[in-house]
């Protein structure tokens, strides 16, 4: 009886897989069918492209025929690059009239620099530099007027006389 049984288990197991297996195949069947009819549409899309682009050639190379697609694409963009062309050029030359102005602007404040440093009195007088740096600060080399270490004393509480 143990046996039997034992023996039906595995039949049904062997009909479950053979079922699963059955379905999974009706399955790739359904998806391959639903494939090819999805190719047979391409195809046929491509064959109706394929007539209109030989339709067009046809009108194109016969002399008959209105301006073809092709002559109203190439005029469209030569008209396109001019235009493109024309606001390039156009911008050129503004930037060329900015930097003309920038120059000229650069050109009356370094006038305007000259100018100002000719009219200042010389605050400050150079003194020779040392051939070796002294302990005192090598970095400043300018000498302050007489009228400003005057003040200095003054402030100091020190009469400069």
């Amino acid at each position: 009886m143990e046996r039997l049984s034992h023996s039906a288990a595995i039949q049904d197991d062997r009909i479950a897989a053979l079922r699963q297996e059955a379905d999974e195949r009706n399955d790739m069947q359904e998806y391959l069918m639903q494939a090819q009819s999805e190719i047979e549409g391409l195809r046929q899309a491509i064959e109706s492209r394929d007539e209109e682009i030989e339709r067009l050639r046809m009108a194109a190379t016969a002399n008959e025929a209105p301006p073809s697609l092709d002559d109203e694409m190439l005029s469209s963009l030569r008209q396109t690059h001019a235009l493109e062309l024309s606001a390039a050029q156009s911008r050129i030359r503004s930037l060329e009239s900015a930097i003309f102005d920038a120059e000229a602007r650069a050109h009356e404040l370094q006038k305007q620099v000259t100018m100002l440093e000719d009219q200042r009195p010389a605050v400050f007088t150079p003194s020779p530099v040392p051939s070796r740096p002294s302990s005192r600060g090598a970095a400043c080399h300018l000498r302050a007027p007489a009228s400003l270490s005057r003040i200095s004393l003054l402030r100091r509480g020190i009469s400069g006389k």
